[in-house]
């Protein structure tokens, strides 16, 4: 089980009113709500002070719903 499932699973009676009606709300309103579908991108370092780019990994962070 991966983290997502671990996190719906172990949360979804906290979580399962505002998450049903979120999305319902998005389906009835045709529309995506601000921030659904932003990403941040983080770069993550391989080596000890790194001076190049390459020298990074770059991590999307998206949001799940």
């Amino acid at each position: 089980m991966d983290s997502m499932q671990f996190f719906y699973k172990r949360f979804l009676e906290i979580l399962e009113d505002d998450l049903v009606n979120e999305v319902l709300n998005a389906i009835n309103m045709k529309k995506i709500p601000e921030g659904w579908n932003d990403t941040t991108i983080v770069l993550i370092p391989k080596v000890n002070d790194p001076t190049l780019v390459s020298q990074f990994w770059p991590i999307s962070l998206c949001n799940v719903v």
